[in-house]
C-alpha cells in the first residue's frame, strides 16, 4: 500500500519534468542531499537523502507514526 504522498509524487513525476539536482547542505554535522525537485502551483515536491549515523535518530525513524484525526 502506498501513502498518499507517494501517490501524489508519482502522478507529479508523470506530468512534470523534475529538476535533477545534487545539492548538499551540512547543518549541525548532518549532511542532507537534495536530489530531485518539482513544483506545481500549490506544492513543492522533492527527494532528499541523508546519512543515518545517529542511533537515537534511527530509533525515532523506525518507531511507528501515531496519527490523530
Amino acid at each position: 500500500m502506498s501513502s498518499q504522498s507517494e501517490t501524489l509524487t508519482k502522478k507529479a513525476e508523470e506530468n512534470l519534468t523534475p529538476a535533477e539536482l545534487n545539492l548538499t547542505s551540512t547543518q549541525n554535522g548532518r549532511e542532507i542531499k537534495l536530489t530531485k525537485f518539482m513544483a506545481t502551483k500549490k506544492k513543492f515536491i522533492f527527494d532528499y537523502q541523508f546519512k543515518l549515523d545517529d542511533e537515537r535518530l534511527k530509533e525515532l525513524l523506525r518507531a511507528p507514526l501515531i496519527t490523530t484525526n
